[in-house]
């Protein structure tokens, strides 16, 4: 477990695997080694809390972030210095960078602040080039962004209005459906043009980049989407198909697992593996979450009548699935329940890159904790 530092919001890794990079709430964004999780640097030069990071695809000397003051930064690792910076309160999104994405070959970036989706070629040759292109106005705040594996598809994750939620065979919606996304998928001329979507999933749960994943061999999406587009109270985690094959189509279904509504509320990160043959899940459980209400009335129950020696209840906070079982959970990581929720909330959980999900898991807390599972998974 690296050093404790202040609430981990996002995660990256290099492209090797050898270094991941975390943001924190002291604006800072800290890059470690790996395995061995000691801290190479410590970047500082934004705002406000760096939001997003994603380190280059080719290059583990190079990350960029954004922030929620509005800016965005490409960073050399080695030297600690800013390479390019551009800051989006003079554009007309005016608000903060709420995710990053760079496109395959290193030399742009896709980047969402406010309703805008902008693309910034940061490594243009003046400033003019340098500046960053609006490709889409949304209607609604846009929370994620992702280049597909091949540069040529970008996905979009804009806010669903409120008017989303209601369904006259469904007056009550679950508290879940309070912040869902409209994912649509786009083509993406090389002159930087976003063509009409050709899939769209008109409700998925997440927050940010983290609760939706293409896998690394850009055949499949992950997200946490409706069961049935006639009843959004049930939802499961859901891998989908990017590429017609056979007798199924695009956005088919290959394989789910369904989650309760106190794990739905929970889910904050969704991540293939980088043979993309598993699947984790990572939650971050409050004390109003129904999965706790159980275990910490026992809690407490039990500490009034034997005092605080008792082994404390758990509960599973990163779960991994093998996408050749349907449904099964293979292997979880777990965290102690205390009287305020569950010790570690997730806020972002990755494979460690390498074969399958062999090399082990890091995660992020809200509480700062950087911890690293190098045990096999399989």
């Amino acid at each position: 477990e690296p050093d404790v530092v202040r609430s981990t919001i996002a995660i990256s890794f290099s492209n090797d695997g050898t270094r991941f990079a975390s943001t924190h709430g002291d604006h800072t964004v800290k890059v470690f080694s790996c395995p061995r999780g000691k801290q190479i640097i410590s970047l500082e030069g934004h705002p406000r809390t760096p939001w997003a990071v994603q380190f280059h695809p080719h290059d583990r000397d190079i990350l960029a972030s954004g922030c929620l003051g509005n800016e965005c930064i490409v960073w050399r690792i080695s030297t600690g210095e800013c390479i390019s910076r551009t800051n989006f309160s003079m554009s007309v999104a005016r608000a903060s960078v709420s995710c990053i994405s760079f496109h395959p070959d290193g030399n742009k970036l896709a980047v969402t602040s406010g309703r805008c989706l902008f693309i910034w070629n940061y490594c243009g040759n003046s400033e003019e080039e340098r500046k960053p292109k609006v490709i889409y106005r949304g209607r609604n705040l846009l929370h994620m962004v992702a280049f597909h594996p091949s540069g040529n598809i970008i996905m979009k994750g804009e806010r669903n209005p409120p008017s989303v939620y209601s369904n006259e065979t469904s007056p009550t919606e679950p508290q879940f459906t309070n912040f869902t996304l409209r994912l649509t998928l786009c083509h993406l001329s090389f002159s930087g043009t976003l063509g009409d979507p050709f899939l769209v999933i008109p409700r998925a749960v997440s927050y940010n980049d983290a609760g939706v994943h293409f896998s690394p061999d850009g055949r499949l999406a992950a997200a946490c989407v409706p069961r049935s587009s006639l009843d959004y109270r049930s939802y499961h985690i859901a891998v989908m198909l990017l590429e017609p094959t056979g007798a199924y189509s695009m956005g088919t279904c290959l394989w789910s697992a369904p989650l309760d509504e106190g794990h739905v509320i929970s889910l904050t990160n969704v991540r293939f593996s980088q043979t993309s043959h598993h699947l984790l899940a990572g939650f971050s459980f409050r004390p109003s979450n129904p999965v706790l209400r159980w275990n910490a009335e026992h809690l407490e129950e039990d500490e009034n009548r034997f005092g605080n020696d008792q082994s404390r209840p758990q509960v599973k906070v990163v779960s991994v699935f093998c996408l050749d079982e349907q449904s099964s959970v293979m292997r979880s990581l777990t965290a102690d329940v205390i009287m305020d929720g569950a010790e570690d909330e997730i806020n972002a959980a990755l494979f460690i890159p390498g074969s399958g999900s062999s090399c082990g898991i890091v995660y992020g807390t809200q509480k700062g904790r950087l911890r690293m599972y190098l045990r096999n998974l399989e």
